[in-house]
């Protein structure tokens, strides 16, 4: 494991096996510390480090067509280089060239993140993570299991159903696009573009998450859209799967 990566860890428990193999790989560990991970607090405690918060991505790809790419079965067919800003959730980064890099856990960055597609995006992670990237200029992104009643667009979170994929779609909505083309976001539980299986989670079950992240989507694309603050955004399904919104064609849009 890369120290660089692991330079602080928060733990309840200093002691376990896990926090002490990342002890001995050079984190330093502070235990039972904790603080509001939201990224203006996060600044005050770490003011020295190069994050960026999500805001400043608000606005910056106005009347873009925009590409979002989860790791299903039709990125398969994906050019690497699509003519859009491109946000890769998770190991899609191993298939495409993306402007932004998504994903809620060390798992992607411990597999994937010395690959070149991943070193040339910016790198987007929950502010929940802040420990594990001490050094290493990133977007925060801050995201609520809840539609948020937040009134005041600067202190409003994005939205998360569980699933990667809600607040990566809400953050390309907030980035000003006229379109979103989703490819490799099936919901079907199928394999991997890759060709491999889902895989498992130790004490919750992958296919628990799946079902759970897919009850949620069918919920973010209700008429009524309470967690977009602009519903005005075209959505289109590329992948095939089970998105609830118009189906299109990719090469249509290449």
């Amino acid at each position: 494991m890369d120290p660089r990566l692991v330079s602080v860890v928060l733990t309840r428990n200093p002691n376990s096996p896990e926090v002490r193999r990342m002890k001995a790989a050079g984190a330093e560990v502070w235990g039972h510390i904790h603080f509001r991970s939201t990224w203006e607090n996060l600044k005050k405690v770490y003011p020295e480090n190069p994050w960026i918060s999500m805001r400043d991505l608000y606005g910056k790809h106005p009347g873009a067509t925009v590409f979002v790419c989860g790791s299903g079965p039709s990125l398969a067919a994906c050019p690497p280089a699509l003519p859009g800003p491109v946000f890769a959730i998770n190991r899609a980064i191993l298939a495409v060239k993306a402007d932004y890099w998504c994903f809620a856990d060390m798992k992607a960055v411990r597999e994937w993140g010395e690959i070149e597609h991943a070193k040339n995006a910016l790198w987007c992670t929950g502010s929940a993570m802040h420990c594990f990237f001490p050094k290493t200029r990133l977007c925060l992104i801050e995201a609520n299991g809840q539609p948020s009643a937040e009134k005041d667009p600067a202190k409003r979170q994005l939205y998360w159903s569980v699933a990667t994929f809600s607040w990566v779609t809400h953050l390309a909505i907030k980035t000003g696009a006229k379109r979103i083309v989703f490819v490799g976001c099936e919901f079907s539980g199928e394999k991997h573009f890759t060709g491999e299986d889902l895989g498992d989670r130790p004490g919750l079950g992958s296919q628990v998450i799946l079902e759970t992240a897919r009850m949620r989507m069918e919920e973010m694309f209700g008429p009524d859209k309470t967690e977009w603050y602009d519903p005005s955004v075209e959505l289109l399904d590329a992948s095939g799967g089970n998105l609830p919104i118009p189906k299109t064609r990719l090469e249509e849009w290449l």
